[in-house]
Protein backbone atom coordinates (compact mmCIF):
# COMPACT_ATOMS: atom_id res chain seq x y z
CA UNK A 1 0.00 0.00 0.00
CA UNK A 2 1.33 3.61 -0.93
CA UNK A 3 0.16 6.63 1.47
CA UNK A 4 1.10 9.97 0.48
CA UNK A 5 0.31 13.16 2.56
CA UNK A 6 -1.99 15.75 0.98
CA UNK A 7 0.89 18.32 1.62
CA UNK A 8 2.70 16.20 -0.97
CA UNK A 9 0.88 16.77 -3.59
CA UNK A 10 0.70 19.15 -6.78
CA UNK A 11 -1.02 22.36 -6.00
CA UNK A 12 -2.72 22.09 -9.42
CA UNK A 13 -3.96 18.44 -8.60
CA UNK A 14 -7.61 18.68 -7.11
CA UNK A 15 -8.58 15.93 -5.23
CA UNK A 16 -12.56 15.48 -5.69
CA UNK A 17 -14.27 14.08 -2.39
CA UNK A 18 -16.62 10.38 -4.09
CA UNK A 19 -19.99 10.51 -3.69
CA UNK A 20 -21.20 7.30 -1.84
CA UNK A 21 -22.81 5.75 -4.64
CA UNK A 22 -19.27 6.26 -7.06
CA UNK A 23 -17.46 5.48 -3.50
CA UNK A 24 -19.85 2.00 -3.64
CA UNK A 25 -19.02 0.92 -7.41
CA UNK A 26 -15.35 1.56 -6.72
CA UNK A 27 -15.33 -1.12 -3.88
CA UNK A 28 -17.97 -3.66 -4.34
CA UNK A 29 -17.57 -7.05 -6.28
CA UNK A 30 -21.04 -8.02 -7.84
CA UNK A 31 -21.66 -12.28 -8.89
CA UNK A 32 -25.08 -12.90 -10.73
CA UNK A 33 -26.62 -16.75 -10.75
CA UNK A 34 -24.46 -18.17 -8.05
CA UNK A 35 -25.77 -21.52 -6.55
CA UNK A 36 -25.54 -22.70 -2.66
CA UNK A 37 -27.10 -24.55 -0.28
CA UNK A 38 -29.68 -26.29 -3.02
CA UNK A 39 -30.44 -23.01 -3.85
CA UNK A 40 -29.66 -21.63 -7.31
CA UNK A 41 -30.19 -18.40 -9.19
CA UNK A 42 -28.47 -15.87 -5.89
CA UNK A 43 -26.73 -12.40 -6.66
CA UNK A 44 -24.16 -11.35 -4.16
CA UNK A 45 -22.74 -8.17 -3.58
CA UNK A 46 -19.57 -7.31 -1.31
CA UNK A 47 -18.80 -4.23 -0.68
CA UNK A 48 -15.35 -3.64 1.39
CA UNK A 49 -16.21 -0.97 4.06
CA UNK A 50 -13.97 1.77 4.16
CA UNK A 51 -14.11 4.21 6.87
CA UNK A 52 -16.02 6.76 4.83
CA UNK A 53 -18.05 4.16 3.34
CA UNK A 54 -18.85 3.10 7.10
CA UNK A 55 -19.79 6.45 7.82
CA UNK A 56 -22.13 7.28 5.06
CA UNK A 57 -23.58 3.69 4.80
CA UNK A 58 -23.98 1.80 7.65
CA UNK A 59 -26.77 1.88 10.65
CA UNK A 60 -25.20 4.11 13.52
CA UNK A 61 -25.72 1.09 16.35
CA UNK A 62 -23.57 -1.19 13.74
CA UNK A 63 -20.98 1.63 13.10
CA UNK A 64 -19.95 1.42 17.10
CA UNK A 65 -19.82 -2.57 17.23
CA UNK A 66 -17.52 -2.64 14.16
CA UNK A 67 -14.51 -0.82 13.70
CA UNK A 68 -12.98 -0.41 10.29
CA UNK A 69 -9.72 1.23 11.08
CA UNK A 70 -9.16 -2.14 13.62
CA UNK A 71 -10.68 -4.68 11.10
CA UNK A 72 -12.19 -5.54 7.53
CA UNK A 73 -15.44 -4.67 7.04
CA UNK A 74 -17.54 -6.32 4.96
CA UNK A 75 -21.07 -5.55 3.57
CA UNK A 76 -22.58 -8.86 2.00
CA UNK A 77 -25.74 -8.70 0.10
CA UNK A 78 -28.00 -11.70 -0.84
CA UNK A 79 -30.84 -11.68 -3.17
CA UNK A 80 -32.52 -13.76 -4.96
CA UNK A 81 -36.13 -12.94 -7.42
CA UNK A 82 -37.05 -16.14 -8.03
CA UNK A 83 -37.07 -18.30 -4.58
CA UNK A 84 -36.29 -17.72 -1.06
CA UNK A 85 -32.67 -17.63 0.46
CA UNK A 86 -30.70 -20.59 2.05
CA UNK A 87 -31.00 -20.69 5.75
CA UNK A 88 -27.58 -19.15 6.29
CA UNK A 89 -25.61 -17.03 4.56
CA UNK A 90 -23.02 -18.22 2.05
CA UNK A 91 -19.33 -19.01 2.94
CA UNK A 92 -16.87 -16.56 2.71
CA UNK A 93 -13.05 -15.54 2.96
CA UNK A 94 -10.82 -13.25 2.02
CA UNK A 95 -7.77 -14.51 -0.31
CA UNK A 96 -4.66 -12.11 0.27
CA UNK A 97 -1.13 -12.81 -0.65
CA UNK A 98 0.26 -13.93 2.38
CA UNK A 99 -3.11 -16.50 3.17
CA UNK A 100 -6.51 -16.96 3.31
CA UNK A 101 -8.55 -14.90 5.98
CA UNK A 102 -12.07 -16.15 7.35
CA UNK A 103 -14.36 -14.10 9.30
CA UNK A 104 -13.84 -13.58 13.05
CA UNK A 105 -17.55 -12.10 12.75
CA UNK A 106 -21.19 -12.61 11.13
CA UNK A 107 -23.78 -11.35 11.69
CA UNK A 108 -26.70 -8.88 10.87
CA UNK A 109 -28.86 -11.09 9.00
CA UNK A 110 -31.99 -8.84 7.62
CA UNK A 111 -34.69 -10.36 5.47
CA UNK A 112 -36.60 -8.49 2.84
CA UNK A 113 -39.97 -10.59 1.11
CA UNK A 114 -41.40 -8.27 -1.30
CA UNK A 115 -44.56 -9.74 -2.37
CA UNK A 116 -46.85 -8.83 -4.99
Amino acid sequence: MTAISSADLPEDLAVVPLSLPTMTDALRKDRYGMAYDGVSGIDVNVTYATTEFFAGAVPVRLQERFNPETAFVFVIIESTHATDLPGAPPAVSLHTRSGTLFPELLEERVTWRITA
